[in-house]
């Protein structure tokens, strides 16, 4: 029988999402760590409203972005995507109304 620490991994490996085109497929892992980078980080259930910078592939990030906060908030996020000519990077500003809200808690 598999450890927890064992089990843990295989879940985190799973692919649970797929964006709306059909166009990538995401795995548990990386659903949590596409909302680690929006969620408020005292209490990650609360309103998302930020904006970060995108790393490597915008497209992908931003569907990643989407689709955890769907996955495990429960509710759909705006996300507006431009270009931050200050840090010659894409940015995206992520709003989503949080856990507390969707869950009606």
């Amino acid at each position: 029988m598999p450890t927890i620490q064992e089990q843990d991994s295989q879940r985190m490996g799973m692919i649970v999402a797929r964006s709306p085109d059909g166009k990538y497929d995401f795995t548990h892992g990386e659903l949590l760590d596409a909302l680690n980078q929006v969620v408020n980080k005292d209490n990650w259930k609360v309103k998302i409203d930020t904006i970060i910078p995108l790393e490597g592939d915008p497209e992908r990030q931003i569907a990643a972005i989407k689709e955890a906060v769907k996955f495990i908030c429960g509710c759909e996020a705006a996300v507006n995507y431009t270009y931050d000519s200050t840090l010659s990077k894409p940015i995206v500003s992520v709003m989503a109304p949080g856990y507390y809200i969707c869950a009606g808690a």
